[in-house]
């Protein structure tokens, strides 16, 4: 691994467990085992590193929602797989609401490079399970997309639509979208994992 490649990796530890207002510079290249001079030659600023690290994370995050979405029997699987991630990474959702308090310019950016491929992937999935006879076909698939993705990228428009208990709710969100065949595999197959 070379050694911007190494500095993005530490870096985004570090952002992902501690926050992004928390990590300075110093941290980083104390972390890493260099002098800050070297960490900003590799990166012309803090908000530079920052972008790196949130593409990489991004780019991890996707990598392992298609890994699971590959076990998934039907979309419903997919999206409840998907769901069951995000519940075990609540810290990527305080990252993207941090980044777009603190560097909204950079959020923006990010969202528009990770968010819309999301949303559209999500969309595609809605119509792939109306097509399977799981989903309504009369729904609004585009304000179903915007929610579920919404809720993935933990932003705050979510929390709108999650009360607290979010295994729960999901569930019962997922089950009014259904047809009575995709309220069928819910209840025998997901509903014993909740």
């Amino acid at each position: 691994m070379d050694t911007r490649s190494y500095v993005i990796e530490e870096a985004s530890k570090l952002f992902y467990e501690n926050g992004i207002k928390a990590v300075r510079m110093d941290d980083i290249a104390v972390h890493c085992s260099m002098s800050k001079r070297t960490i900003y030659e590799l990166f012309e600023s803090r908000e530079k590193l920052l972008e790196e690290c949130t593409d990489s994370m991004m780019s991890r995050l996707n990598t392992l929602f298609d890994n699971i979405v590959s076990k998934a029997q039907n979309v419903l699987e997919e999206f409840w797989l998907i769901f069951s991630a995000s519940f075990d990474k609540p810290k990527v959702g305080r990252l993207l609401r941090e980044l777009n308090k603190l560097y909204p310019a950079l959020a923006k950016k990010m969202s528009e490079k990770h968010y819309y491929q999301t949303l559209d992937q999500n969309h595609k999935k809605l119509q792939k399970g109306v097509q399977e006879g799981l989903i309504l076909s009369q729904l609004d698939l585009d304000y179903f997309a915007v929610t579920f993705t919404n809720y993935i990228f933990g932003l705050p428009e979510a929390e709108k639509f999650v009360p607290a208990d979010t295994k729960t709710a999901i569930m019962i969100y997922m089950r009014g979208m259904c047809t009575e065949k995709g309220r069928e595999f819910i209840d025998k197959q997901l509903l014993k994992i909740v």
